[in-house]
């Protein structure tokens, strides 16, 4: 059997209308074609919204990855 070289982290996206979990490396190799393409309004506010709760887990996360603030209880989470 041949051994598989990890692929590193990996992450769910919608690639061509489908949902698909790939490499995380291959995500930031796609968004660097699309370097020039940057979001506008209309598609951040698509992006799904939830209220943080008090003690939910969102495991090793602590902090929001684009502005780089700790997570508080009543904090509104988009997901990316």
């Amino acid at each position: 059997p041949m051994m598989q070289r990890n692929p590193g982290p990996l992450v769910r996206i919608n690639l061509g209308g489908q949902r698909r979990v790939v490499p995380l490396a291959l995500l930031l190799a796609l968004m660097a074609e699309e370097r020039n393409n940057s979001a506008n309004q209309a598609d951040i506010a698509a992006l799904p919204t939830r209220k943080l709760e008090g003690n939910e887990n969102l495991g090793e996360q602590t902090k929001c990855l684009i502005c780089l603030e700790e997570f508080g209880d009543g904090d509104d989470i988009k997901t990316l």
